[in-house]
């Protein structure tokens, strides 16, 4: 009799374990047990046979890379050709290198062993640790600040795993490591050891500048516990263009860059980018009597690190409005920007027709942008300038004195005013007395505010009077006021006219011819001494009073020294008279 063994591998019939069987053969011819791979046999055996089987640790340990049947031995009924004995592979999780272990034959009963007694049994193990990018290419725009790039892990995972994840520069520039410098895309990451991160980070540099669509790479090398996978060890990112970079592109320049496009696709990627002249504003509105304008030319886009040029010139509109020579100084002038300055400012000359006002009312010009070098236009080009003369050539009337002064005696007061502006047409004006402590009637003429008191201008007519009569009284008064307003201003042209500054006077009126002056008929008197001793003289010395006499007045009358002494050559007077009255000293 002869028994031989074979040990075999199978699936596990159960998820997550697998099994091994010994397939055991007996040789009735030679009574004896084999554990081979492969045996035949030559008799059938009559006989009940066995032989105890067991395992024997190799580098595959028992309980935690296999488990042994309980059965420590097999049998052979009569008969029975073949037995097997089954071992449980077990599954750890990890990643090993090939393990073996052995099953072994002893103790034969009823038969003998052969060799091979003992069969090595190889472990089946969990896949080597891979890691890698799931995707070759990652597209994310410049500003969202942190990229992480996926990095994942398959296999046997048990084990810490560290790999090496760096950036590689393409049409994206990176900065030096340990600095983050202009005119860098992306925050490097230099290559070396200590990445343990699941994810790895890129931080992606948000700049200024605009630029087409750039890329780089990111990398996977040198993994410690694992290896790289095939699919894959690097990704390439692109950095989308940043249209925020060029905020001032507007819907027209883009239709005109696409315009471009259309016609010569190598212009329009040379223009892509480019920094934009425009005007800060589309109007701009000036007063005729300013003398200038100031207008502002903007660069701005995307890299201004260069020198740039655009030429600003005037031009007539449609229809012709204002003219260049006549109402401004006409501009054709190129704007140099240096590197780096995002505006310049271009001063429009306006000129005033002072000697000889013209009113034209709101006249217009335009201020257009050309040629540019190193940008493009943008939007706007064009700008509308507005030179409004309404104000200064507008005709106006004022008083040429805020104050004008006069005696009641004169009769009259002439109050001058005055026409400015375009005095080509006639015009009228109101001139009208308001009362103040002078009273209408007693102290003057009352004008009033009706077309009774109208001042006409005739055409070329800058100044006219305005009179205002008096009333000249026998009774004295104090300095007296009143107002003379202008007001209704009217005229012929088209835009009318308007009252000036000062629109009121102030007319004073002196009474000093009324004043009452009490003084003496005659300036010198004379009479003889007395002949006699201790005889008297007397002269009469007349009072005259002058002016208003409406009203009673008195004088003190006293005498003083000459080369009289008064109490030896005449009697001293000191008393209080009424004009009209005579007045007697006495003499010695």
């Amino acid at each position: 009799m002869q028994l031989l063994g074979e040990a075999e591998n199978t699936q596990a019939a159960s998820p997550g374990r697998e099994t091994g069987c010994c397939l055991l053969h007996h040789s009735p011819a030679n009574a004896s047990l084999k554990n081979t791979t492969s045996t035949t046999s030559s008799t059938t055996s009559t006989q009940l046979a066995r032989a105890r089987i067991g395992t024997q640790d190799g580098s595959a340990e028992k309980d935690q890379d296999f488990k042994g049947k309980a059965q420590k031995q097999v049998q052979f009924n009569p008969g029975q050709s073949s037995a097997t004995w089954r071992v449980r592979i077990l599954t750890d999780g990890k990643y090993e290198q090939s393990e073996s272990f052995q099953v072994l034959l002893a103790e034969p009963v009823m038969g003998s062993l052969e060799s091979p007694s003992a069969a090595t049994t190889p472990d089946k193990k969990v896949p080597e640790s891979t890691v890698f990018i799931p995707d070759q290419s990652y597209a994310v725009e410049e500003d969202v600040g942190e990229l992480f790039i996926p990095v994942h892990r398959s296999g046997d995972a048990s084990q810490e795993l560290m790999v090496v994840c760096y950036t590689q520069q393409g049409s994206a520039a990176g900065t030096v490591p340990a600095s983050v410098l202009s005119y860098s895309d992306y925050i490097s990451r230099p290559e070396g050891h200590g990445s343990r991160e699941q994810r790895c980070r890129v931080v992606v540099i948000d700049d200024s500048l605009y630029e087409p669509p750039e890329s780089f790479n990111v990398t996977l090398s040198l993994s410690l516990g694992g290896r790289l996978g095939a699919h894959y060890p690097s990704a390439r990112v692109t950095i989308l263009e940043d249209l925020d970079d060029a905020d001032v592109l507007t819907k027209y320049t883009l239709a005109a860059a696409a315009a471009a496009a259309a016609r010569s696709p190598c212009d329009s990627a040379a223009s892509r980018g480019a920094p934009v002249f425009y005007f800060g504003e589309t109007e701009y509105r000036v007063d005729e009597s300013d003398g200038h304008l100031e207008v502002k030319v903007w660069r701005t886009g995307t890299d201004l690190s260069k020198a740039a040029t655009v030429t600003v010139r005037s031009r007539k509109t449609e229809p012709v409005s204002a003219e260049a020579g006549i109402d401004y100084v006409g501009i054709s002038r190129n704007l140099d920007f240096a590197p780096g300055v995002s505006v310049q400012t271009i001063r429009v000359t306006v000129l005033d027709d002072l000697g000889r006002p013209e009113l034209e009312g709101v006249e217009r010009f335009e201020l257009v942008l050309r040629m540019p070098a190193h940008g493009i236009l943008g939007e706007p080009a064009r700008a509308t300038v507005f030179i409004n003369d309404s104000l200064t050539d507008l005709p106006q009337v004022q008083f040429r004195e805020p104050v004008y002064s006069g005696k009641e005696s004169d009769g009259r007061i002439l109050a001058t005013v005055y026409r400015s502006g375009d005095i080509r047409h006639q015009s009228t004006v109101r001139c009208y007395t308001r009362q103040g402590s002078a009273q209408v009637a007693d102290d003057f003429d009352e004008r009033p505010n009706t077309d009774a008191s109208v001042i006409t201008f005739l055409p070329g007519e800058a100044e006219k009077p305005c009179v205002l009569t008096l009333v000249d009284d026998t009774l004295y008064e104090e300095d007296e006021d009143l107002r003379l307003v202008l007001g209704a201003p009217k005229s012929d042209s088209l835009f009318g006219a308007s009252v000036g500054s000062p629109s009121e006077t102030l007319i004073k009126i002196a009474d000093a011819a009324d004043k009452p002056i009490i003084r003496f008929a005659e300036t010198k008197f004379s009479l003889s001494e007395p002949k006699e001793a201790g005889g008297t003289a007397v002269v009469r010395i007349p009072l005259v009073r002058l002016g208003d006499t409406s009203k009673v007045s008195v004088v003190r009358v006293h005498t003083k020294d000459g080369s009289a002494v008064s109490g030896e050559d005449y009697n001293p007077i000191s008393q209080e008279e009424k004009p009209g009255d005579g007045l007697q000293r006495s003499t010695r």
